[in-house]
């Protein structure tokens, strides 16, 4: 067991030296999608019926709201919903050329209304109203499918790279509530110990870059003063010497100087006999709050 906090720890001083003392070459630029290809991938079988069903059921909203004697508020809210509503829907569900399709969508949404506004002119005769009916569906069938889709289809990335950032670490690290003595120490379960240890380190001026979840333990990815600290976190009870060999390699390969095992238990006492001339540090659930202790 060692007492002392990694923040006492030397911190290494590294040098970086430049190639060949030019300029760097410049990255290859990404090469443009064809647009043959774009068209081709474009979700069509989506977006056109999409299209076509909203501006034409915009066209008998807005038409019963506004051209009968008595305007209808109500369907002229579900009118105005309708567009954004559509492209929130729709945007769920398109991965790729997001900016395409948002922009069809809009296109073809105001056609279709358009198409409608005209076919009611031939019924009931030319009338003002739907002129502004038509300028109406410019200034607002373009601009609203289009911009749902983009938040939509944004929303939905975002939330696909956060499944898939979980996916790859393992798990997610939780909230420990209070932590007053030992035994509520012990008491946490591995992700809660991995968010109660990554909050004190940062504490400590630690920032946290990555983690990821292996069997029964938790490996955390620190930096202090720019400098790469590999942190080792178990609930297991007794931890032999093999946990801190098992770092001590993936420290050598990953070229990380300092490392840390942390327990909420204790280590067993060959554990801290191998890991006392080594650059890593073993830290038991006692020290680990005494560490918390002085911060409170």
């Amino acid at each position: 067991m060692v007492s002392q906090p990694p923040v006492m720890d030397e911190a290494q001083t590294s040098a970086r030296s430049a190639d060949g003392g030019g300029e760097q070459p410049a990255a290859p630029r990404r090469a443009r999608t064809p647009l043959r290809q774009i068209l081709h991938e474009l979700r069509w079988r989506l977006i056109l019926p999409v299209g076509l069903i909203t501006g034409l059921l915009w066209t008998v909203l807005i038409g019963q709201a506004l051209l009968t004697a008595t305007p209808n508020t109500v369907l002229q809210l579900v009118a105005g919903l309708l567009p954004v509503t559509a492209g929130i829907l729709l945007g769920r569900r398109i991965q790729q050329h997001v900016g395409w399709h948002a922009a069809l969508l809009g296109l073809i949404t105001t056609l279709a209304a358009l198409l409608g506004l005209g076919g009611l002119a031939l019924l009931v005769g030319p009338q003002p109203a739907l002129v502004m009916l038509m300028m109406l569906a410019v200034l607002t069938l373009m601009p609203f499918p289009a911009f749902g889709m983009i938040t939509s289809a944004s929303g939905e990335a975002r939330r696909r790279q956060l499944r898939e950032e979980l996916a790859r670490r393992g798990g997610r690290l939780e909230r420990p509530g209070k932590v007053r003595s030992l035994d509520d120490l012990r008491s946490l379960s591995l992700p809660q110990l991995g968010g109660y240890v990554s909050e004190l380190f940062r504490r400590h001026d630690f920032k946290l870059h990555d983690y990821r979840f292996e069997k029964d333990r938790l490996d955390l990815r620190f930096t202090y003063e720019d400098e790469p600290w590999l942190v080792r976190v178990t609930t297991a009870e007794k931890v032999k010497p093999g946990l801190a060999v098992e770092l001590s390699q993936r420290m050598k390969e990953e070229g990380v100087r300092k490392g840390v095992v942390i327990t909420s238990m204790d280590f067993q006492e060959s554990a801290t006999r191998w890991a006392k001339d080594k650059p890593i540090v073993l830290i038991d659930g006692a020290t680990l709050l005494s560490m918390d202790e002085k911060l409170a």
